[in-house]
C-alpha cells in the first residue's frame, strides 16, 4: 500500500471553536445515529467515472480497515449508547477486503446490528 500523508496547515486547526480567520466554527449536534458507515478503503476491481473517491484497482490511498479497528467503532457505539441498528460498508469494493461483512458475522462482530454492503458485484478475471 502507498504511504499517504495528509498535510494540514497548523493555523487552520489551532482552536476547536475558532477558525484561522477568527470566526466561530460551525457546529451540528449529534441527535442520533442509526447507521454507522465504515469506509473500506479505495481499492476497487473497476474504475467508475462517477466514483466519489476515485476508487480503482490501482488506488490504494485509503487502506482497508481491520477487524480490530472496526471493533473500536462498535465499542464507541456501545459506550455512547447510540441507537445504531445497522453497519454500512462503503468506499472501494468491500468484498475483497480482509475484514468483510461475512467474516464479522461469523465472529459476532456486529453485535446484533444489521449489515449493509453496497458492492459492484463484478468479478473481473485476467484475460
Amino acid at each position: 500500500m502507498a504511504d499517504a500523508t495528509l498535510t494540514v496547515p497548523d493555523a487552520k486547526f489551532r482552536h476547536p471553536d475558532v477558525t484561522a480567520t477568527g470566526e466561530r466554527r460551525a457546529r451540528v449536534p449529534l441527535l442520533g445515529l442509526r447507521t454507522l458507515w465504515i469506509n473500506t478503503g479505495s481499492l476497487c476491481n473497476i474504475a467508475c467515472r462517477n466514483c466519489y473517491i476515485e476508487s480503482s484497482p490501482e488506488n490504494d490511498r485509503l487502506a482497508y480497515i481491520s477487524r480490530e479497528e472496526a471493533a473500536l467503532y462498535f465499542d464507541e457505539v456501545a459506550h455512547e449508547r447510540w441507537p445504531v441498528t445497522e453497519i454500512g460498508f462503503t468506499g472501494g469494493e468491500p468484498l475483497p477486503m480482509p475484514f468483510r461483512a461475512s467474516q464479522a458475522r461469523k465472529g459476532g462482530g456486529f453485535r446484533g446490528m444489521e449489515c449493509r454492503t453496497p458492492t459492484t458485484r463484478n468479478c473481473v478475471s485476467p484475460p
